[in-house]
């Protein structure tokens, strides 16, 4: 099972976006159309596989930390971001969020850096 990391404010972040392959959901509590795919998201997530444990997916809450989502130029929840030691492979925003989408887009980001 992949790692669930809820941030808490921006150092956090800017730590966690720079180590590795991660995958960064921004989501929202006030939107619906988040809240429609938050537990598909975070069962894919807590699945034995296909994300390895070794995968740190990174939770921004948009409500409670806009400045974050602002810095990123995050327009739409949901939007779900496959980021490399930083650098962004790819993106999913809206009703392209999906579990099979995400798992779609984070199978693309490792077979390129292999």
């Amino acid at each position: 099972m992949a790692e669930w990391i809820e941030i808490e404010d921006d150092e956090q972040f800017d730590a966690e976006v720079r180590q590795g392959p991660v995958i960064v959901v921004f989501g929202a509590p006030s939107n619906m159309a988040w809240n429609a795919v938050r537990m598909p998201i975070e069962g894919l997530v807590s699945a034995p596989m296909p994300i390895p444990p070794s995968i740190r997916v990174l939770y921004v809450d948009k409500d409670r930390l806009p400045q974050i989502a602002q810095r990123r130029n995050v327009k739409i929840v949901p939007t779900v971001r496959f980021l490399r030691d930083g650098k962004q492979m790819s993106e999913l925003t809206g009703d392209k969020v999906t579990p099979t989408n995400i798992q779609q887009n984070f199978n693309r980001m490792m077979q390129t850096a292999q």
